[in-house]
C-alpha cells in the first residue's frame, strides 16, 4: 500500500495504519501501545486497537519512516523511544513508541529488542535519517492535516 506524500493524511491512510497495527501485531504479539509489553502500571492504550488519533501516530511514523535508508538494526542503531521524538517534531504531535515500531515491522525495517525492556535498536540508517529529518524540518511546516 502507498502512502500519499507530503501529508495530509486521508482514508486510504488510516486504513494502511490499521493494517499495520494488524500486521504488526500478528507478528509480533506482545507488542502495545508502549512498545513490546506494557510500561510499569500503565495500561496498554491500543488495548482492543488503535483508535482514529493513535492510528493517525501509526500513519505519521509510516510517512517518516517509509523512505529513509534500511540497515541491519544493531546497538548503534536508533532506539524506538529517540526515533519516536524525532517523528514527533517532524509531525507536530505526541507518538506512542508502539506505533512507531508498528509503522516499522509493517514497512520491514529490522529491529532489535532491547533486553528486558519495551523499546527496540531500529534500523534506519543514522546520517541519512540525522539529514533527511534536518530538511523534513526546514521545509515542511509542524502538523500532519486530516483530509477525511
Amino acid at each position: 500500500m502507498s502512502f500519499h506524500l507530503p501529508p495530509p493524511v486521508n482514508t486510504t491512510d488510516i486504513k494502511w495504519a490499521a493494517n499495520a497495527w494488524d500486521r504488526a501485531k500478528g507478528l509480533e504479539p506482545s507488542l502495545t501501545s508502549y512498545g513490546f509489553g506494557t510500561c510499569g502500571q500503565y495500561e496498554d492504550q491500543f488495548k482492543g486497537g488503535p483508535n482514529h488519533r493513535q492510528l493517525l501516530m501509526i500513519a505519521a511514523c509510516g510517512f517518516f519512516l517509509y523512505d529513509l535508508p534500511k540497515v541491519k538494526a544493531h546497538r548503534k542503531s536508533f532506539g524506538s523511544y529517540a526515533l519516536k521524538h524525532g517523528v514527533e517534531k517532524w509531525c507536530g504531535f505526541y507518538i506512542m513508541e508502539g506505533a512507531l515500531i508498528a509503522a516499522a515491522v509493517t514497512l520491514g525495517v529490522s529491529l532489535k529488542r532491547y533486553t528486558g525492556k519495551h523499546g527496540a535498536f531500529v534500523g534506519i540508517a543514522l546520517r541519512p535519517t540525522i539529514q533527511r529529518l534536518s530538511e523534513r524540518l526546514q521545509k515542511q511546516p509542524p502538523g500532519l492535516q486530516i483530509d477525511d
